[in-house]
């Protein structure tokens, strides 16, 4: 088989399929295991929405005597903040699998293999240039000379760099954060719905409100003038919403559980893409 390399024509390494069919089964069962772990993530969401886990405070203010319902949430629980960041390694892990793979398969050494991603498309494009004379080939290179059509495949397929179709670098970069700091989504607001406040009369207050409140700090609800003693009858029901932090490199401000899942699609349809054309070529 022939691949088309910085102009000029070279043969490929005929692929062992036998370790390609090793290696894309090992790749699947790491997106599986992704999809585990998103799955864990949902579920401690849930058990948190089913949580009491909004509180309201009545504060009175020591200058103005005024007094005022302030507005906390709970952090979300440490097992779904790892579960996210373990489900986006596992996805990230599966496209090594791939890579690696393919070396195995074509005879060549996998030392420093990883599935290459670049932020931008020519950083990505020069990755697979040859080197310098007397300069030994990158990774990239190494990948590409072993097996050529994987260039084409992911420059004008799966363009794994920013803003690409797969998310793949996105995927990848959001896994490379999370080894140095967890991944700890966001929750913009809250509606609080049933609410109840009254004064020590139950003339003035708040009388079965609904409020939607921002998050991540106290908020005062409302404020009421000095010498009225508030007090908070039904603290209401709570309802929120999930996602990335604003603020992340990738993927701020989206919602976390339909962006995992995306993601998680996603990177299922390229292992399948390369498995395809892996199994296409002669053994």
């Amino acid at each position: 088989m022939f691949g088309l390399l910085g102009g000029t024509f070279v043969m490929s390494e005929s692929l062992d399929q036998a370790i390609l069919a090793d290696a894309f089964t090992q790749a699947r069962l790491k997106v599986q295991w992704a999809d585990q772990h998103f799955r864990q993530a949902q579920a401690w969401w849930q058990r948190y929405l089913e949580s009491d886990f909004h509180e309201l405070r009545v504060d009175r203010d020591p200058e103005t005597g005024n007094q005022f319902i302030t507005f906390e949430v709970n952090p979300v629980y440490a097992p779904l903040i790892l579960s996210v960041g373990d489900g986006f390694h596992n996805l990230s892990a599966a496209l090594d699998y791939v890579m690696s793979g393919l070396m195995r398969a074509a005879g060549k050494a996998t030392a420093r293999v990883t599935f290459p991603s670049h932020e931008t498309r020519e950083a990505l494009h020069q990755s697979f240039m040859a080197p310098r004379p007397g300069k030994p080939p990158n990774t990239n290179r190494r990948i590409v000379e072993a097996v050529p059509w994987i260039q084409r495949l992911l420059t004008e397929t799966v363009k794994p760099y920013r803003g690409g179709d797969f998310r793949v670098w996105e995927v990848r970069q959001l896994d490379n954060i999370d080894k140095h700091n967890l991944i700890v989504p966001s929750i913009p607001y809250v509606k609080v719905t049933g609410l109840d406040a009254v004064d020590a009369q139950g003339k003035h207050g708040m009388r079965s409100a609904t409020v939607e409140v921002p998050t991540g700090s106290r908020i005062a609800l409302a404020s009421f003038a000095s010498g009225t003693d508030l007090k908070v009858t039904n603290k209401g029901k709570a309802t929120a919403e999930i996602t990335f932090a604003e603020g992340l490199e990738v993927f701020a401000g989206e919602p976390l559980f339909p962006t995992a899942s995306q993601c998680l699609q996603l990177i299922r349809e390229v292992v399948d893409l390369i498995a395809a054309e892996a199994s296409a070529s002669p053994a």
